[in-house]
């Protein structure tokens, strides 16, 4: 008697071909064996001929830029890229590139104002530069020159260009008196001995404009102060004297 061993034939109508939820299932046209193929917006994570679709937006973010997220389009389920808030597209046809919109037409901010962050959302931040104020025009900053008459003796002063961009932590550190405005403190100086510091505006990539300060030994010195790390954008200052420069002389935190 001749025994006959019964044996599995896959069928892609019968559970899918064994391919998975999401993979399509077909034939090869030479040996009509099964063939597995992830659907689309899933990528083969399996190993050797083992097929195993994955999310593509799992794996390498699917292929988007690492400032963009990730998505599906609702109806073909393909791969969506979308720059991230404070990134702009500057990519070819398809191709998705995100760079900072800072970078891009300063931010779409006025010429006359700096672009900058903010420090939860990273949305874009336009402040006035120094010698500019803000007259919003239909919720957009708009940068209008101010012409301010100073006192007797005074005059405008800025900070030494080398020290624009400096970032604290990172610049040279020090003491600083304590303050209620912030936990992180920019001690600003004058480069003269008989000059004096009236007042102070600085600009910081994320806390903005900043004019608060705290004097100490003496007048030539200026203390501001962020609540967070932060980067030095601009500063001016009016002073009363002959000195029309200032240095950063180091930066200090009580963190």
């Amino acid at each position: 008697m001749t025994s006959i061993k019964a044996t599995t034939v896959l069928n892609c109508q019968v559970n899918n071909g064994e391919c998975g939820s999401n993979a399509t299932c077909s034939h090869d046209a030479s040996t009509n064996a099964v063939v597995c193929s992830c659907k689309n917006g899933y990528v083969n994570s399996g190993t050797g001929s083992a097929i195993r679709c994955t999310d593509a937006c799992q794996m390498n973010n699917g292929g988007c830029d690492s400032n963009a997220a990730c998505s599906h389009d609702a109806s073909t389920n393909g791969v969506v890229c979308r720059c991230n808030n404070g990134f702009v597209n500057t990519g070819c046809d398809t191709t998705v590139k995100c760079t900072d919109s800072c970078q891009v037409k300063n931010g779409g901010c006025d010429s006359n104002a700096a672009c900058s962050h903010d420090a939860s959302t990273n949305a874009v931040v336009c402040t006035c530069k120094s010698g500019y104020t803000n007259v919003p025009t239909g919720g957009v900053v708009t940068c209008i020159q101010v012409t301010t008459t100073l006192a007797p003796g005074t005059q405008k002063a800025h900070l030494n260009s080398t020290h624009v961009g400096s970032t604290n932590p990172g610049f040279q550190q020090g003491d600083c008196p304590v303050s209620v405005n912030g936990a992180f403190g920019w001690h600003f100086v004058l480069t003269g001995t008989s000059t004096s510091i009236v007042s102070i505006r600085c600009v910081f990539n994320a806390a903005g404009v900043v004019t608060s300060m705290i004097q100490v030994p003496s007048d030539k010195h200026a203390y501001v102060f962020t609540r967070t790390g932060d980067t030095l954008l601009e500063a001016s200052a009016v002073v009363n004297g002959p000195d029309t420069e200032f240095n950063l002389s180091n930066v200090c935190n009580s963190i």
